[in-house]
């Protein structure tokens, strides 16, 4: 790969220019404040905390279903097990 352009230059683009801000057609500096196009970083790390969060819990949820699950399908084994058991030495006396 190589570099065609510099993509902060063009033939349009002019001599460059210092100057103080506000000062001979200079856009103004103001302090404080973000653009719009800029991430509000603490409701994003918020998101990303409960996001997190609400994935481990469902996660939790999965596998306890999951556990439960494989409870009831061990207990209808033993049960049938013991139904068959039972059939097998037929009616006590």
């Amino acid at each position: 790969m190589r570099r065609v352009a510099d993509p902060l230059v063009g033939p349009n683009s002019g001599l460059p220019v210092q100057s103080t801000p506000g000062r001979a057609g200079s856009g103004s500096l103001v302090t404080g404040t973000t653009a719009l196009s800029n991430t509000n970083l603490d409701s994003e790390l918020v998101n990303l905390v409960k996001a997190s969060s609400h994935y481990r819990s469902s996660f939790a949820v999965m596998k306890i279903s999951d556990t439960l699950f494989d409870d009831l399908v061990n207990l209808g084994r033993a049960v049938s097990a013991t139904i068959k058991e039972l059939i097998s030495h037929g009616p006590s006396s």
